[in-house]
């Protein structure tokens, strides 16, 4: 297997549940930890369940450098929204799996509300990483979906919807997707 692989889907597509299967099924043979980029508070998406059965994880602001990935003394590094780490991370992560034979997998969306590929999972792809498509049906036709739309009562597109919001999400193909584009 190789020690660097991405998992990335749009936003809402499961991600985190499946990287918290890989660490259930994982941490049975080896040490893991989970790198969420955000804390619980500043993260609603995080589900409160997943703190409390995996109390090994490990919430970082900061840059990834050398000095902590050997502090964390483990052999599979799980890492959640690759898309919020920059390119010289990826790098770091990239040459430090290789070299101290840990593997390290990556959850990332892929793209932004806009449908433009998130440049630092571009970077991702162009290093030459494999990759891992999680797949959702569109919500409106039988299409692979790609992104997701917070949409109000109303039927506006909300760019950054809060808790206090009423809102649905799609899950959108490309040609769905477009119909609501020139709401954005």
């Amino acid at each position: 297997m190789d020690t660097v692989k991405l998992f990335i889907g749009g936003p809402s597509f499961g991600k985190t549940t499946l990287l918290c299967k890989y660490y259930e099924e994982l941490s049975k043979s080896k040490k893991c930890c989970i790198i969420y980029s955000m804390d619980k508070d500043d993260d609603p998406e995080i589900p409160d369940e997943i703190y409390e059965m995996y109390p090994t994880h490990i919430e970082i602001r900061d840059i990834i450098t050398v000095e902590y990935l050997n502090s964390l003394k483990t052999e599979v590094i799980l890492i959640d929204e690759a898309q919020n780490r920059s390119k010289s991370e990826i790098d770091l992560l990239v040459e430090y799996a290789d070299k101290n034979n840990v593997q390290i997998l990556l959850f990332g969306t892929m793209f932004d509300i806009y449908g433009h590929i998130i440049p630092v999972i571009r970077y991702i792809l162009e290093v030459g990483i494999p990759f891992e498509m999680i797949k959702r049906k569109c919500c409106k036709c039988d299409n692979i979906a790609f992104t997701t739309l917070h949409i109000d009562k109303n039927n506006h597109i909300l760019l950054s919807p809060t808790e206090q919001d009423e809102y649905e999400i799609l899950t959108l193909c490309r040609k769905c997707y477009n119909k609501y584009k020139s709401f954005i």
